[in-house]
């Protein structure tokens, strides 16, 4: 199999199609195609050509993460389950993920406190929080570092919420009360933290 033409495509100058035979055969990145000596009169056997194809869809790959990661804050996984469901090879999902991870572009520790952050602005508890992040694929050790590194909700902000949310509400009765803790409760917080807020609360109407 003969090259018999590269040239840049129209939509992304940056990379180049290439032809063999006289049919598109595959796309590179255009520093790619010339270290690998991409160039027309070139001939190419097949176990060069599946080593192409892998290079061509690795740069195609890496193009996608790039985009992903330039408009949101990814952990791995999800960055790897995108790139998996746009069809690329498991190999070189893998590939890219490592790539990516040893230059510090995806960081899942750095993923995880930017998450809890925000998770802590929206008044999120530590099992909704651990929750979440454990579906979005980051591993329980990164999570507990950086929950200890992090400052959550607690009971005076949790009281804090009540007095603007529950305001006029009877404390007092049972129902309300009940309602209140299974709010809270949906979000994360644990019982005890919960019983300290409605303390909190209640007395902060009593003074």
């Amino acid at each position: 199999m003969k090259i018999t033409e590269v040239s840049p495509q129209k939509n992304n100058p940056s990379r180049v199609s290439v032809y063999a035979d006289g049919r598109y055969i595959f796309s590179l990145d255009d520093v790619d195609a010339v270290v690998l000596g991409i160039k027309p009169g070139r001939e190419i056997d097949d176990n060069e050509l599946h080593n192409l194809l892998y290079e061509s869809q690795f740069g195609k790959a890496k193009a996608k993460a790039l985009a992903v990661i330039s408009q949101k804050n990814v952990s791995a996984k999800l960055l790897s389950d995108t790139l998996l469901q746009k069809g690329y090879d498991e190999a070189v999902v893998c590939e890219v993920i490592n790539e990516f991870t040893e230059l510090g572009y995806i960081d899942d520790f750095n993923y995880a406190m930017l998450f809890i952050e925000h998770a802590a602005e929206k008044l999120w508890g530590p099992k909704k929080i651990v929750y979440e992040l454990t579906q979005k694929g980051v591993d329980r050790n990164t999570i507990e570092d950086a929950m200890s590194e992090s400052t959550l909700p607690g009971a005076e902000e949790i009281a804090g919420y009540m007095a603007q949310k529950y305001s006029g509400e009877d404390i007092s009765d049972y129902k309300v009360k009940q309602r209140i803790t299974r709010f809270f409760a949906s979000r994360g917080f644990d019982f005890n933290v919960i019983n300290d807020a409605i303390s909190i609360y209640a007395h902060s109407i009593k003074d």
